[in-house]
């Protein structure tokens, strides 16, 4: 079926774009609803993450070194605020495909910089995301990155 004043195929124009009342209503009506809900948890989450990270990190000597067991303890929440913040911002289900392999092998987990996103991803699945130094100083979410 043709939409309405498209006579050519256009690659700017997708037919898919044109919404039924019922989402007009779900974006109009429901959006300012949602937005300021998953707003303030995404906030939240990542403010309780943040204070998890900074004690994994607090007074670490030499970062270079594989974390303590204790530090490893207090990192663990910060895997569940990642979901968490997953989560708010509408990633109910993220498939994970493969296997994670053994300690006797070296495992390198690399996203592909699309957005912030996978900062969050990597530390949910237990990795440490690498990032440049300057992103350690940012507020909230330097210690999430750092953990």
């Amino acid at each position: 079926e043709e939409q309405p004043g498209l006579t050519e195929a256009s690659p700017f124009v997708n037919p898919d774009w044109y919404f039924s009342k019922r989402e007009y209503f779900k974006y109009c009506f429901l959006g300012p609803i949602l937005v300021p809900i998953r707003i303030t948890l995404i906030l939240l989450f990542i403010m309780c993450g943040s204070v998890f990270g900074n004690l994994c990190m607090f007074n670490l000597k030499d970062k270079s070194k594989p974390l303590s067991t204790f530090r490893l303890l207090i990192r663990s929440p910060v895997k569940l605020f990642a979901r968490l913040i997953l989560f708010a911002m509408g990633f109910h289900y993220i498939p994970v495909t493969g296997r994670q392999c053994g300690k006797n092998k070296a495992s390198v987990l690399v996203g592909n910089h699309v957005s912030f996103i996978e900062t969050f991803y990597i530390g949910l699945l237990g990795a440490s995301p690498v990032s440049k130094k300057e992103n350690a100083e940012i507020p909230l979410f330097g210690a999430l990155t750092s953990a």
